[in-house]
């Protein structure tokens, strides 16, 4: 007891400064210099790969949300954890520890909502990446285009707004439910006459799924960042809060009163692609309006960037033409083969004529 007294009272008396300097000596040992000595090519340098990524993913993850502010603050607890077991501040590493010890526990209820949008995203598509064929891709289009022209005819008149959500890989079936269910084709007469002003369904959001209009007057919830979005309207603040709930889904919203067009997508809203009215009446402007926004969603809809889709494009335009190119060599050859025969056809006849003339017997 004596013995465990002494080295208790000589590490009271320690020097922070040394106990600095020797945490850094071990750490340098365990972590530097002992892991190189035991390197190994394959394994480990997938380990160190595969730990960045996820580093990487995890920082794109929470730096546009709430949760970033709350996790500098969880590392600046880890800090002072560190540094006051360093410096052997016994009375502040004791609250600290107390902390740390149900940390988890707090860190899960802090975070909940965004350890939700990980789960799901994990659980619907691995990481976000999500591959749509031929046919899916051009019902999307289809549905870009009318979502697109749409918005901008509404925001081109003077009383009217929108609020359209297009979900994607995670259901929104609780809020079809408190909507009107209409399970209608995606057109632009029909989002034009929901948003139309003192319509029965033109205060709610109107929600896409499947490529098809599932529900209007939609209740959305309005988003928890109301200091930094103070300055939007109802909409808008309903467009980012169910983009902050279900991460995936796409909103594109309309300004009842500025007429501009907006667009949200995980808990982040894009403002004004379009300044203000005199931008809608443009030829021009409405056309660079019409080409960014539907970029903007093919994009969000589809994991493919506008150059990828280019690409995509043009590929599929390669192999149609070389497959008309075939077909049409097919054709030549089988019209080369018809007029071939023709002319076979039409020497031998005048042969038979003769023969037929040499070989028919004289009438008396």
């Amino acid at each position: 007891m004596k013995i465990y007294g002494v080295r208790k009272i000589k590490r009271k008396e320690g020097i922070g400064l040394d106990n600095l300097a020797v945490w850094f000596e071990n750490f340098w040992e365990q972590y530097i210099v002992g892991p190189l000595g035991r390197f190994s090519l394959p394994g480990d340098l997938l380990d160190i790969l595969l730990l960045t990524a996820l580093f990487y993913w995890v920082y794109s993850f929470i730096k546009n949300r709430r949760a970033g502010k709350l996790a500098i603050g969880v590392a600046l607890v880890l800090l002072a954890y560190g540094v006051s077991d360093i410096f052997n501040m016994e009375a502040f590493h004791k609250i600290i520890a107390a902390i740390v010890s149900v940390g988890i526990v707090i860190v899960v209820i802090i975070f909940q909502p965004e350890l939700r949008d990980v789960l799901e995203k994990i659980g619907s598509t691995p990481f976000g990446f999500r591959a749509i064929g031929e046919k899916e891709q051009a019902e999307v289009t289809n549905t870009i285009n009318a979502v697109v022209d749409a918005a901008i005819l509404i925001a081109q008149t003077d009383t009217d707004g929108a609020l359209i959500v297009i979900e994607r890989t995670t259901k929104l079936g609780d809020y079809v439910d408190n909507g009107q269910r209409l399970d209608a084709e995606v057109s632009v007469p029909l989002l034009r006459n929901i948003f139309v002003d003192r319509s029965p369904l033109h205060d709610g959001a109107v929600i896409i799924s499947g490529n098809r209009i599932a529900a209007a007057g939609c209740k959305l919830p309005l988003t928890h960042n109301e200091e930094d979005l103070k300055h939007l309207g109802t909409r808008h603040r309903a467009a980012v809060g169910i983009t902050e709930i279900c991460n995936d889904c796409v909103v594109v919203v309309v300004s009842e009163e500025r007429h501009r067009i907006s667009l949200a997508n995980g808990g982040v809203i894009k403002l004004d692609y379009n300044k203000n009215v005199a931008d809608l009446k443009a030829e021009e402007s409405v056309k660079l309006i019409r080409n960014t926004l539907r970029q903007d969603l093919f994009h969000l809809l589809t994991n493919i960037s506008a150059e990828e889709a280019s690409r995509i494009s043009d590929r599929k335009a390669q192999k149609e033409r070389k497959r008309m190119l075939k077909k049409a060599g097919q054709l030549q050859k089988k019209a080369d083969m018809t007029l071939k025969h023709r002319a076979r056809r039409t020497v031998s006849s005048p042969k038979q004529e003769t023969e037929a003339t040499t070989d028919t017997p004289k009438q008396d």
